[in-house]
């Protein structure tokens, strides 16, 4: 009885996604203010990520991206709080309107998610988000600082976490020393998160 209403749950989620991904491409791809744009409209997010996964480079030169900055259909299609999306059936990439986060940016970000997914890198989402946001890290820093990379960037996303687990009494900080972290990691700082956090006092973190 449970293995039978577990596939009828399958076929249902399944139904949906269909479903979902019909809209995306009608609303989406029909809309007057969606544009294409490929790898000759934003030749460096390609280029790293193709240099990054070279096995499957020929895949992610071909992804199409659909670029639309109507915030009222994303708010309609309930994407306003995203900046970007793979759509995995269609090996597609959207990219929507963001006030802080330019296009380039948002393409590299959605294109790694792709590479991963290609590669099998990370079957779950958590994962597959830390590891795309890690991932990116070297191309953005080639044009924005430090300061710039956690407040835009990375603490948005490491806010949620934190702001969803009881045993964490200061998200905000929790989440902007995480970021600091993983940057410096990431491109090899030899300073410490803990003792050097200059520059961001200026910023109006959450709390």
């Amino acid at each position: 009885m449970h293995s039978y209403e577990a596939m009828l749950e399958r076929d249902k989620a399944k139904r949906e996604t269909k479903d979902r991904i019909h809209q995306l491409r009608v609303e989406v791809g029909g809309h007057v203010n969606t544009r294409l744009m490929t790898i000759k409209d934003l030749p460096e997010p390609y280029a790293f990520v193709m240099e990054k996964f070279p096995e499957v480079a020929d895949l992610i030169k071909d992804i199409k991206l659909y670029k639309n900055d109507n915030t009222a259909l994303w708010k309609r299609l309930g994407l306003e709080m995203v900046a970007g999306l793979y759509i995995r059936p269609l090996s597609t990439v959207l990219i929507m309107y963001s006030p802080k986060v330019p296009d380039d940016v948002i393409a590299v970000h959605e294109l790694l998610h792709c590479a991963h997914d290609k590669l099998h890198l990370a079957e779950d989402v958590f994962a597959n988000e830390t590891m795309t946001f890690r991932a990116s890290i070297p191309y953005i820093a080639k044009r924005y600082d430090e300061a710039w990379i956690v407040e835009n960037y990375l603490f948005p996303f490491y806010y949620g976490v934190y702001s969803k687990q009881e045993d964490v009494e200061f998200p905000a900080q929790a989440a902007r020393q995480k970021c600091i972290q993983i940057v410096r990691e990431e491109l090899g700082s030899e300073n410490s998160p803990e003792t050097e956090t200059s520059g961001f006092d200026r910023f109006d973190f959450l709390s």
